[in-house]
């Protein structure tokens, strides 16, 4: 390969890595805060959003205080049934509460129960909310054999759990299938479920009172979430929330991020913009579309074709191809198909014949010279090593035209159009000789040049993207999540 090939391959390789490096460092889509693989399930994302909202809707506190989130979750048989995985289910809403309403100064513990009341977990959220959910979610795995649910110990052991850190607002979440309005609201009997576990709530915490007797006006709530099956039914699971109202002393939040909830169905933004942008790739991508076709007919069309002036031989014609020598060879002979040199018809000082081995030996290679480069295109005649060669080439000057001798060494460059007078010669023998002209094909030499002028465009199209996106930005994406607190 010729240093003018190496070059303009290079260059072509380089514009075609420097757009694409160009349209990988474009405007990508905004990536959607706190996002991630699994939080597809609409059903989810609407029972975490549902929850979360009702949660600061009775802890208005929530919304500027560090908060201790306590869950009681139920892993008992009875969280799977035939017409759904609940334990999957509240698996799924602590994954994705771990992502939306949680701030890192938070803190999140899982009390699992089923006949009996397990040791939980407990962390801190820090900054990897994700390394938080795998260490609370590992204990929530049925136990085969159990039987039974300790639905009021449970309660009563988150209601305590909460208690026992006053430095945060407390939450207390129980998540169970056994969850029923007997156990929530207790009627008017003083021993119910309900009365019992908020008067040792309100006790530990040292509160004044009690929370409120309405669920409509206190923090107790009692509902069922409901989630969309793969068969299309629902799923109920019910769910009970209590906590303290506005405990003194507890902090504020940290930092500049705020409690989020899931945006159920996204909107995209509108983009009046798109068209400024999406207009230099479409460019981009005609100009490379019209550079392929431009190469491929370059491939196909011969870069010139040498001539035999005597009109004994078709056109040698000579294909277009940058980065490989093309060569063909020129013979003597009377009956040969290939492009030959006649052997001389009368000499005066020189022994006329075929060459000895045949009328098919080839005498001479012709190779096409840089067909890559922008000068104009030469062929070269290499002579084999038992044959001299002497030629004349066709000159004009003031006298009109007139024949020149050329010296050879071992090769002869034949200018396009020139026309050459050469003859072969094997130990004093004249074995060929002929009237020859390179001619360039002044098509592929367009083709050339219009295939370079492209690859200039689209380089500069490469370096001028960026530019573009710079001073058309793109709106942000569809938001997935919005504030909690307005």
């Amino acid at each position: 390969m010729t240093r003018r090939a190496a070059r303009w391959k290079s260059s072509g390789v380089a514009a075609l890595v420097l757009l694409l490096l160009c349209l990988a460092a474009g405007p990508a889509p905004a990536q959607t805060p706190g996002a991630s693989p699994g939080t597809s399930d609409e059903s989810v994302l609407a029972s975490t959003r549902n929850l979360a909202i009702e949660t600061s809707q009775r802890f208005p506190d929530l919304c500027f205080r560090r908060a201790h989130w306590v869950f009681a979750v139920d892993i008992s048989g009875g969280m799977q049934k035939a017409d759904g995985d609940r334990l999957d289910l509240a698996r799924k809403l602590l994954g994705a509460w771990m992502r939306y309403p949680l701030h890192p100064d938070d803190r999140v513990s899982v009390i699992p129960f089923d006949d009996e009341v397990l040791e939980g977990s407990s962390v801190q959220i820090g900054a990897d909310p994700a390394a938080a959910a795998a260490s609370i979610l590992t204990p929530l795995q049925i136990r085969e054999g159990r039987k039974g649910t300790a639905l009021q110990k449970a309660w009563e052991t988150a209601l305590a759990k909460a208690a026992n850190t006053p430095e945060y607002l407390s939450v207390a979440i129980l998540l169970s299938d056994r969850v029923h309005d007997e156990a929530v609201h207790g009627g008017e009997d003083p021993t119910t479920f309900r009365k019992r576990v908020s008067g040792r709530y309100a006790a530990a915490l040292g509160a004044s009172q009690e929370p409120a007797s309405s669920a409509a006006e206190g923090p107790w709530a009692a509902d069922q979430l409901a989630f969309r099956s793969p068969s299309g039914g629902r799923i109920q699971l019910p769910y009970l929330i209590s906590g303290s109202r506005s405990p003194g002393g507890v902090p504020e939040l940290t930092g500049t991020g705020r409690r989020r909830i899931p945006v159920v169905t996204p909107e995209m933004p509108s983009d009046p913009l798109g068209g400024v942008r999406l207009a230099p790739l479409f460019l981009a991508a005609g100009v490379l579309l019209a550079l392929v076709v431009t190469g491929y007919r370059l491939w196909k069309e011969p870069a010139g074709s040498l001539m035999d002036l005597d009109n004994r031989n078709a056109p040698l014609n000579f294909p277009w191809r940058p980065f490989q020598q093309v060569s063909k060879g020129v013979y003597s002979g009377q009956n040969t198909s290939e492009f030959a040199l006649r052997p001389p018809v009368s000499h005066t000082d020189e022994e006329q014949g075929p060459p000895p081995g045949g009328g098919d030996v080839q005498l001479l290679r012709a190779i096409l010279e840089n067909p890559e480069d922008r000068a104009p295109w030469t062929l070269r005649l290499q002579t084999q090593d038992r044959y001299q060669v002497s030629s004349d080439r066709m000159a004009t000057d003031g006298a009109g035209e007139r024949l020149v001798r050329i010296d050879w060494n071992d090769h002869l460059v034949l200018a396009p159009g020139v026309e050459y007078h050469v003859r072969v010669r094997q130990s004093g023998r004249g074995v060929g000789q002929g009237r020859l002209m390179f001619k360039q094909n002044e098509k592929a030499r367009k083709l050339y040049r219009q295939a370079f002028a492209l690859l200039v465009a689209l380089t500069l199209l490469a370096l001028a993207l960026p530019a573009v996106y710079s001073f058309f930005p793109p709106p942000p994406g569809p938001q997935s999540w919005q504030s909690l607190c307005r």
